[in-house]
């Protein structure tokens, strides 16, 4: 069993961007290359950490791409289930999931994650990843951010990490603003 902690890197930090690096364009923690340090063949948990993060860094690029095919990245035949905050953000069915998705790329605007951080643990062929980060939300003329978390739960199905539920959720407006009283 792996398990991530506190000494685990940060999924997608400011600090951790690469210079010149477009916000929404996807190029998270999993695709980054330490440099300078000596190459050393990766062993099985810290590869099945960076497949599970990349499936973090491809979800992100492909719902602020407006990607359809974000569709087949989350569903699998073995089911999946999205639950958001918001009322009406639920999916248990493809079509479920295709019509909200669909719903979320007719708004004015284009969302992407970046995480701060992120613990993945990892037994046989399940993983399950909690996140924590921002959800950027990009307007023509504006980027808005809020605080955002995941619980992703993944099985390995043909030698491939699937989605099996994406919990995610944004905390209560009110909240927010007590918190920025402080």
């Amino acid at each position: 069993m792996m398990v991530g902690s506190q000494d685990s890197p940060a999924c997608d930090s400011v600090a951790n961007r690469e210079p010149g690096r477009k916000r929404g364009s996807g190029a998270g923690f999993a695709s980054r290359v330490a440099i300078g340090m000596q190459t050393t063949p990766m062993d099985s948990d810290a590869r099945e950490r960076r497949a599970v993060l990349a499936k973090l860094d491809r979800l992100s690029a492909l719902i602020f791409a407006r990607d359809a095919t974000v569709v087949d990245e989350l569903w699998s035949g073995a089911g999946f289930r999205l639950v958001g905050s918001e009322p009406g953000e639920s999916a248990q069915t493809r079509e479920e999931l295709a019509a909200l998705i669909g719903a979320l790329f007719a708004k004015p605007f284009r969302v992407s994650w970046f995480w701060e951080q992120c613990d993945v643990t990892h037994h046989g062929d399940l993983a399950w990843v909690l996140a924590e980060g921002r959800l950027e939300t990009t307007y023509v003329d504006r980027v808005e951010g809020a605080p955002y978390r995941l619980l992703g739960i993944f099985q390995k199905i043909d030698d491939c990490w699937r989605w099996r539920l994406f919990s995610g959720s944004e905390p209560a407006r009110h909240m927010i603003s007590a918190a920025d009283s402080r």
